[in-house]
């Protein structure tokens, strides 16, 4: 595994994990928290960098395309994250955009 493949994949399960208690704690929250839209980014933003993570891991062939994907889902959940004020929203926006520099390294990087 190169180690843009391997930085990709901690980033992505940082992402992952972060995403996961983000949305806990804005179920919790309730009211714009609690949008559907946003509880559904923050869920595939995590959905997709689990199956980048192990798309890295496992060196796959597909990984440039998936890490791809990853990349704009991790944008999205982002911004999105960025409209709150809470340290906890604004942890998972700084963590997710890495994790997005971190899939467009392997974009850009990994022969497909």
């Amino acid at each position: 595994m190169t180690k843009e493949l391997n930085q990709c994949a901690d980033a992505c399960l940082d992402a992952h994990k972060t995403a996961l208690q983000t949305l806990k704690f804005c179920l919790r929250r309730g009211g714009a928290h609690a949008e559907t839209p946003h509880l559904l980014r923050l869920l595939e933003c995590a959905q997709l960098c689990d199956t980048c993570a192990e798309f890295c891991v496992d060196d796959s062939m597909q990984a440039v395309p998936v890490a791809g994907a990853c990349a704009r889902v991790c944008e999205e959940c982002s911004r999105d994250c960025e409209r709150f004020e809470e340290p906890e929203l604004k942890q998972c926006a700084e963590i997710c955009r890495y994790a997005a520099r971190c899939c467009y390294t392997v974009v850009h990087a990994v022969p497909a």
